[in-house]
């Protein structure tokens, strides 16, 4: 898991039950896993004072889909289980999980909802109406990130139950598993119209690196080896983004960088530290810091990185634009 700076402070405009946000560009639904909801940032950048919803316990993910959001709980220290709410943040259904199941990635397509159980090795398949159970996938590995493609369910996997280097990608008509070898704990994974972007974040307090792999049609067309850990990952244009955790001097460091979707082996450091997540909005790389400190990078200009100061301080566990 910049330095044009410019700081611009903005006012939270909205009631406690009205939320009227600008939906030209779409917004962004960031879930918040310290204020246990989801906050909803609109095109100005300006988040809502109160959250749109409340999750359950140690949420870890979300998914928006036709207008109803999806949630998964991991329920440390509470009840692990997943919420379905209507986009104004109603909840209409529950379904609890096994104890230590650990609901983490998900993801849903027109008929079900894929969540990853990283605690039980177990995809947990519901049906999207009402959350009632249509089967459990058994793996080898511990399940993290959920990533739908047409008709495919890619499945990233990291460390709990052992060294984890695959990838599945499940068939969402027959539920069959295929696999891919990728690296050290694929755990994140982003798409455009012709790849899927994987992140193996290897193990940073074992020495062991990771990298950035490149799918095609369910097959590895490229990898690179990275000296340190990447984390979550975005991609814009012809570029991919992720954020890097190292080591310097027994020190534990992040930064930004960067490499072209056609020349992997070559990455390119932004040096932005304290760095908690990022997403693609507005024509800009925005990576988002543990405090009110947001970074925005265009496209167009990658030497040159700007800042703002949000007013709220978001934690975030997930980010969705949407519409």
């Amino acid at each position: 898991m910049k330095k044009l700076i410019f700081s611009l402070t903005v006012l939270a405009f909205l009631s406690c039950s009205l939320f009227n946000f600008n939906e030209s560009e779409g917004n962004v639904y960031v879930l918040d896993w310290l204020a246990e909801g989801i906050f909803v940032m609109d095109s100005s950048y300006t988040v809502s004072e109160t959250p749109l919803l409340l999750s359950g316990t140690a949420p870890s993910d979300f998914y928006i889909f036709d207008d109803e959001i999806y949630v998964s709980n991991s329920g440390f220290s509470g009840t692990p289980l997943i919420q379905k709410f209507d986009i104004d943040g109603n909840e209409l259904y529950t379904y609890e999980t096994a104890e230590y199941s650990s609901p983490a990635g998900i993801g849903v397509d027109d008929n079900y909802i894929y969540i990853a159980l990283f605690g039980a090795n177990e995809i947990l398949i519901l049906n999207k109406n009402n959350l009632t159970v249509k089967k459990t996938i058994i793996l080898k590995e511990s399940p993290y990130q959920i990533l739908v493609d047409n008709e495919n369910i890619y499945i990233g996997t990291s460390t709990y139950s052992g060294v984890s280097e695959y990838v599945y990608i499940m068939n969402a008509d027959d539920f069959s598993l295929d696999s891919i070898s990728v690296g050290n704990c694929p755990c994140y994974m982003i798409k455009d119209n012709d790849n899927i972007y994987v992140s193996c974040t290897g193990n940073i307090f074992e020495g062991i690196n990771g990298g950035i792999a490149i799918l095609k049609n369910g097959a590895l067309i490229s990898k690179v080896n990275i000296n340190s850990c990447p984390g979550k990952i975005a991609e814009m244009d012809d570029y991919i983004f992720f954020l890097n955790n190292y080591t310097e001097d027994d020190i534990f460091s992040s930064n930004l960088m960067y490499m072209n979707k056609d020349n992997i082996d070559n990455d390119i450091v932004i040096n932005i530290n304290g760095l908690s997540d990022l997403f693609s909005y507005k024509n800009r790389i925005n990576v988002l810091t543990n405090s009110e400190k947001l970074y925005l990078i265009d496209i167009t200009k990658l030497t040159e990185v700007d800042s703002l100061t949000l007013n709220k301080s978001l934690k975030s566990a997930s980010i969705r634009v949407y519409p």
